[in-house]
């Protein structure tokens, strides 16, 4: 299985990263997320086939400072 992701830039954003979506067509790929002023959030893990959000708890809009990722 190949995996290839990019998550930030050199450019000034308007806004700091909050989360992402993840897909995978096969095997199962866990990334586990470091949310600004909550830490290291629960790992989760993607199925083959499904979207699913990682980071920040969507209503409270915090910074995504680190991604760690287990494939």
């Amino acid at each position: 299985m190949d995996f290839l992701m990019y998550l930030g830039g050199s450019k000034e954003a308007v806004s700091p990263l909050e989360g992402f979506t993840l897909k995978t067509t096969e095997g199962v790929v866990c990334p586990n997320t470091h949310v600004k002023d909550k830490g290291w959030q629960k790992q989760g893990c993607t199925e083959a086939g499904n979207w699913r959000y990682f980071g920040s708890p969507m209503d409270q809009r915090l910074q995504l400072e680190a991604v760690r990722i287990t494939v």
